[in-house]
């Protein structure tokens, strides 16, 4: 299988990235960064891990592949520099899933191409770059097929044969799949009636059925939140921190995230 292409030529600082590793040297590992053919950059070993590392083989492998986010850009001298250690648990598996969910697309883009009697391997400079330019992802225009129907579409520009399909596929294909995380929280609050205003606050903010408030022993707490995608989950995260906070800060308290729980 090809590597999915992007329109642009070079990522950007900060962008997340899927890459493979090509080599490994003492001091750090060479990468094809896979959404950009015939690019190249390095990890040095201060980025590979938090941790220290004795033998850098213990940590990267030729033929791995992992989400790095991209350090500096060079373009002149065409180098880029990356990091492994910076890319959060939560923000790899969403790119894992965003880079799955390409490959998808260009699965779906590829029958459709087919079904519609044009080159298969010009679809990125059929529709492909297209779909990037105009919904970011070539799956996320997809999931607007599903939800806004073939009409979305064409309003953005794509042509009428291959919107039909999309939707086609997108209802045929896409399937509501939740997502869920997991976080560890410190709530309290140091006033004479500390316990009172935190069940307070967590009674008002901790309601609805994507929340789970579970208690672990005081100050200590861990939520559990379900949604569509792990960006409505983590603004959900964040708008119930900020909530209970505001609250507690009245009553020398606070509401803070501590630490990531596996799924």
């Amino acid at each position: 299988m090809k590597n999915i292409r992007r329109y642009e030529e070079w990522p950007e600082k900060g962008e997340l990235v899927m890459v493979k590793i090509v080599e490994v040297r003492p001091n750090s590992a060479i990468v094809e960064l896979e959404e950009y053919p015939g690019k190249k950059g390095m990890i040095h070993i201060s980025e590979i891990s938090s941790r220290w590392i004795k033998n850098i083989r213990d940590f990267v492998r030729e033929g791995q592949k992992w989400v790095a986010k991209v350090l500096e850009v060079d373009k002149d001298r065409k180098h880029i520099t990356l990091s492994i250690k910076r890319v959060s648990p939560s923000a790899r598996r969403e790119k894992q899933k965003e880079y799955n969910n390409e490959i998808k697309a260009e699965k779906w883009l590829k029958m459709i191409a087919k079904q519609l009697g044009k080159d298969e391997n010009r679809i990125y400079e059929e529709i492909g770059f297209l779909l990037q330019k105009k919904f970011d992802l070539m799956y996320a225009a997809f999931e607007i097929a599903k939800e806004e129907g073939k009409e979305a579409l064409i309003k953005e520009g794509v042509p009428t044969d291959w919107a039909e399909k999309m939707e086609e596929f997108a209802k045929e294909y896409i399937k509501e799949k939740e997502v869920v995380i997991r976080r560890e929280l410190e709530i309290m609050s140091k006033d004479g009636r500390g316990i009172k205003w935190v069940r307070e606050a967590l009674l008002k903010h901790g309601k609805g059925e994507r929340l789970e408030l579970k208690y672990i022993s005081s100050p200590v707490y861990y939520i559990r939140i379900k949604g569509r995608d792990y960006k409505e989950c983590e603004k959900l995260l964040k708008d119930f921190v900020g909530k209970v906070d505001e609250d507690l800060r009245k009553h020398a308290g606070h509401c803070k995230l501590v630490g990531e729980i596996e799924e």
